[in-house]
Order: structure tokens, then sequence, then C-alpha cells
């Protein structure tokens, strides 16, 4: 799902390597793949809201507050 050779990535292009993984390697429906997509969407945005991940700034606690807030 990560790129090597590129730190920071879109929500828009992890969501497409995601639901590729999915769909590829765990062989998953479109709603359940859905489903997944819109909580990385949600997660995601939540953290980095210019739509921009650089994923050395993404740490544990960021999960945690994500699953216990919804």
């Amino acid at each position: 799902m990560r790129s090597p050779s590129k730190n920071v990535l879109s929500v828009s292009d992890v969501e497409s390597q995601y639901d590729a993984y999915l769909l590829t390697t765990r062989g998953l429906s479109r709603s359940t793949r859905n489903l997944h997509r819109h909580v990385v969407h949600k997660l995601l945005s939540s953290r980095f809201p210019s739509r921009n991940i650089n994923w050395s700034r993404v740490r544990f606690n960021d999960f945690v507050q994500f699953l216990t807030s919804d």
C-alpha cells in the first residue's frame, strides 16, 4: 500500500491502493470494500485535512483517537 519512494501520498491514492488490495488479495465484494474505504477515508481525512498523508506523522494515538471518537 505504501510507496517506498514517496513518504507523502494523497488520501485518494491510498484509498485506491487499499481498494485494489482488498479486491485482489482479499477478494472482498464491492459493498465490503466500500465500507472499508469509507472508514479509511474518515480516518485519514480527519488526521490530514489537507488530503496529503505524511506517513512519518502517523502515530498510534491517531488510531486510538479515531476509534474512540466514533
